[in-house]
């Protein structure tokens, strides 16, 4: 999970798309992708408050409800997909890029 971390704290959105691949092609566990990404999200929210961090936490709480809930395996990587760049896509927004 640190390399997970790592990334998502400097990797551009469209980047992680790659990661993801790579990480489920050696054997990576979904559920530990999403737990580096439930824990950016978390670093957004101690780094900076307001709504926008808040956001951060709640969609990517959203997208992974919904991975929880889907029966299509396609509609699964999708979301689990669009969490990774959403992550980075706020952590750019709220100006926390490359920021340990």
């Amino acid at each position: 999970m640190p390399e997970i971390l790592t990334v998502l704290r400097s990797a551009r959105a469209d980047e992680t798309g790659s990661l993801v691949v790579d990480m489920l092609q050696k054997s990576v566990a979904p559920q530990t992708l999403w737990d580096g990404i439930m824990l950016s999200a978390g670093e957004l929210l101690t780094r900076v408050s307001g709504i926008t961090s808040v956001h951060a936490n709640t969609s990517i709480n959203a997208l992974h409800y919904g991975y929880k809930r889907a029966d299509d395996d396609q509609t699964k990587r999708m979301l689990l997909l669009q969490a990774m760049s959403f992550v980075t896509l706020f952590r750019d927004l709220l100006g926390t890029g490359g920021k340990a």
